[in-house]
């Protein structure tokens, strides 16, 4: 599955913790997106929620007709072409401090900031409904 021009719009989400923790909450923020736009897609930056377990938690949705998959980012070919590219090739080899934020928390970062670079769309968090 991917994203394609069958999409009215592109929604992402990223999901670093482990796919168990995918609860409720989170479900309600996937259905809310396709409530309010049934023909939209969503993928799922994840490597917990891309997997048998993941796909078990967006089984009810899928067999809804909903457009929701997952993929497991990599953030090498993710940066590639991107202004940011430099940036993690510093930080992998040690030539740039990464500061007081968490290396994670950057990267969880960069990663959303450039899939909406490469490939357009709305980035929301898996708290936010939309209404």
């Amino acid at each position: 599955d991917s994203l394609d021009d069958k999409c009215e719009v592109r929604f992402f989400m990223t999901w670093f913790s482990p796919a168990e923790f995918f609860g409720k909450r989170e479900l309600l923020a996937v259905e809310s997106v396709f409530k309010s736009h049934p023909q939209g897609c969503l993928m799922i930056a994840s490597g917990s929620m891309d997997s048998p377990q993941g796909d078990t938690i967006l089984k009810p949705l899928l067999d809804r007709g909903y457009k929701v998959f997952a993929a497991t980012p990599d953030i090498t070919s993710l940066l590639e072409n991107t202004p940011a590219k430099t940036w993690f090739q510093e930080m992998k080899s040690c030539k740039r401090d990464p500061g007081r934020i968490p290396l994670s928390q950057n990267l969880s970062n960069l990663a959303r900031l450039a899939i909406l670079y490469k490939y357009g769309g709305v980035y929301l968090d898996t708290d936010y409904i939309v209404t």
